[in-house]
């Protein structure tokens, strides 16, 4: 009788493996098995960060409440300030980590993601706080201008103001100004992208480098071929892109401008050397992808990576995904190569 238990209770357990791993298998490639867990959760469970009824503060309050769950437990990093600087709105927040006393490090100015409606520097902290312990750099966090309520271009300019605020205080900082990078990821790889378009048509400041991770850069359409695909049903859906869209760039028109779709600038010379990252399974990966080659035929260094099995939002899964570590290393090893040129 116990030998028939056991035989049933491993045959059930080869049983449920079997079905776990089936779930990995899509028409576009296979997905890591730790993210095909998630999605099935969130399908089963119906998730829908746009449910009817919910305000723009209660889509706020969902995602900032499920948004780390997937986090790694916080990285130490010796020094962690919060200021606020002038910007053309009004004040910007900022957080400043550093885990190095020396002087004269690299600065990444980095963006959070969050379709321009969501987000902060609480949601990302342990992305910015990973970067500063790895790449051994000073990251400068802003907490810049939500839409609705501060849609086109007031964020972008509270991004701006930061890096134009990093680049006067580096030395204050323990920073050096000719090494200073944009980088965000998602709607924050947006503007970073913008805002290294904007800084050479503004003679400045100088950037090192712009780190973008998977990044939307065109808003005027949505016709790529993983739009095609991944639509519905792996995390960031067509839809949520729409509502992103409608509340950041109310006015059709603005959406052609490069500071709101950097894939459609006429020029993409004499920008800065990249890092651009991407994800297999994202509606965004195309044009990201698109971005890297677009800058490569115009003379930019790029380095391109696109994760294979994962989906839009990876990074900030680091405590079940080795994707998101390796990536943060692949950014310091960026950083590094960069600055020792």
């Amino acid at each position: 009788m116990k030998t028939a238990k056991y035989s049933f209770f491993i045959l059930s357990m080869v049983s449920l493996c079997l079905l776990v791993v089936s779930w990995t298998y899509t028409p576009n490639g296979r997905l890591d098995i730790k993210i095909a867990i998630l999605l099935k959760y969130m399908s089963v469970m119906k998730i829908d960060l746009f449910e009817e009824g919910r305000s723009v503060q209660q889509v706020r309050a969902f995602s900032d409440e499920s948004s780390c769950i997937l986090h790694s437990a916080a990285v130490p990093v010796k020094q962690i300030n919060d200021r606020t600087l002038p910007g053309p709105s009004g004040p910007v927040p900022i957080r400043v980590y550093a885990d190095k006393e020396e002087r004269g490090l690299p600065i990444v100015i980095y963006c959070h993601g969050g379709g321009w409606m969501m987000g902060s520097v609480d949601t990302h902290d342990n992305t910015c706080r990973s970067i500063a312990k790895k790449a051994g750099v000073i990251v400068i966090a802003p907490d810049y201008g939500l839409a609705p309520e501060k849609p086109y271009p007031k964020g972008l300019d509270d991004v701006y103001a930061t890096l134009v605020w990093g680049w006067k205080n580096a030395t204050e900082l323990g920073g050096d100004p000719q090494k200073i990078f944009i980088a965000g990821d998602s709607a924050g790889g947006n503007l970073a992208a913008a805002t290294a378009i904007r800084a050479r048509d503004s003679q400045g400041p100088p950037l090192a480098g712009q780190i973008l991770i998977y990044p939307a850069l065109n808003l005027n359409e949505f016709n790529t071929g993983s739009y095609s695909m991944f639509s519905d049903g792996y995390y960031l859906t067509r839809r949520y892109m729409e509502k992103f869209r409608a509340c950041y760039v109310p006015n059709p028109v603005d959406r052609l401008s490069p500071m709101v779709s950097p894939l459609l600038a006429p020029d993409l010379k004499n920008l800065p050397p990249a890092f651009i990252v991407t994800a297999q399974f994202d509606v965004l990966r195309d044009e990201g992808n698109d971005y890297a080659h677009r800058l490569k035929k115009n003379g930019i260094m790029v380095n391109m990576v696109e994760v294979k099995g994962v989906i839009h939002g990876f990074l900030k899964m680091d405590g079940v995904l080795s994707q998101a570590n390796e990536i943060i290393a692949d950014i310091a090893l960026f950083i590094g190569n960069v600055v020792s040129k």
